[in-house]
């Protein structure tokens, strides 16, 4: 056997095998609403409590971000205030879904998830009330898409 069709057909082997990890990863992501920001997130994994924890991860540095944001912003104290409290929480019950993941505590892990998408539309709710317009907006639905695609990996796990 020549040393160049070695060569070759390793190269094949490498594609194929490359592509059918991105396709289980795919398929984990085709049971998300946004199937696109998921496969970015969790990249070739396919282990759904792997690709989850990915995506928590990601959520938290998204969550830190919006906290950042908040921090410097000028829009009205009180509802400021209340998203800043919102993203704390938000940290809070991602942290503790990872904890979650680890002992296998679906339940704690789903209503954590869950709550963290309360939590930022209750930042929303907070400028709503007031009438003002919310700076954080798109920041917020950002943050509910991470959310849902959380969710959503989250009913892979048995």
């Amino acid at each position: 056997m020549s040393t160049s069709f070695s060569k070759a057909f390793l190269a094949v082997v490498a594609v194929a095998v490359l592509a059918a990890v991105q396709s289980e990863a795919s398929v984990l992501c085709t049971k998300t609403s946004f199937p696109k920001l998921c496969e970015r997130v969790i990249g070739g994994t396919t282990s759904p409590a792997a690709a989850l924890t990915k995506a928590i991860q990601a959520s938290l540095k998204q969550v830190l971000n919006a906290q950042a944001e908040a921090k410097n912003s000028k829009a009205d104290k009180s509802c400021v205030d209340q998203c800043n409290e919102m993203y704390q929480s938000a940290v809070d019950s991602l942290n503790q879904s990872l904890e979650y993941i680890k002992t296998n505590d679906i339940g704690g892990l789903r209503s954590e998830l869950s709550a963290v998408i309360t939590y930022v539309e209750t930042c929303n709710d907070a400028f709503a009330e007031m009438q003002i317009k919310n700076p954080f907006f798109n920041t917020n639905e950002k943050l509910k898409e991470y959310g849902d695609n959380n969710l959503a990996l989250a009913a892979e796990i048995n």
